[in-house]
């Protein structure tokens, strides 16, 4: 039950990231229709330079959100691979105790 509610935590981090995310990329979309507007009163080689700039926020912003992921992912990944070692220990131990052979064998 303990694993089972450690998982769903997990779960629940991984959820909130995701909504995190997700409000990211909305205040960003705000941003790039803030910018589109403003772009149509503008020359071209002024919007040429401003699109520039927008691509690299974007860039920005998609990277923090794909590392920030990526972190929470691998973080509760790690954790869950511990865990079933110290299972899979706890298993080989007991195995060893009941048949009485040495831990070398299996």
């Amino acid at each position: 039950m303990a694993a089972n509610a450690k998982s769903k935590g997990a779960l629940v981090e991984v959820q909130g990231a995701v909504r995190r995310l997700q409000r990211q990329g909305e205040v960003l979309i705000g941003r790039l229709g803030k910018d589109a507007k403003a772009f149509a009163t503008k020359g071209r080689a002024e919007l040429m330079r401003d699109m520039k700039k927008v691509q690299t926020r974007v860039d920005r912003s998609v990277r923090d959100l794909e590392r920030t992921l990526m972190k929470r992912l691998h973080a509760a990944t790690e954790e869950r691979v511990g865990k079933l070692e110290a299972r899979v220990a706890e298993l080989e131990r007991r195995v060893f105790e009941e048949t009485g052979e040495s831990e070398g064998v299996v």
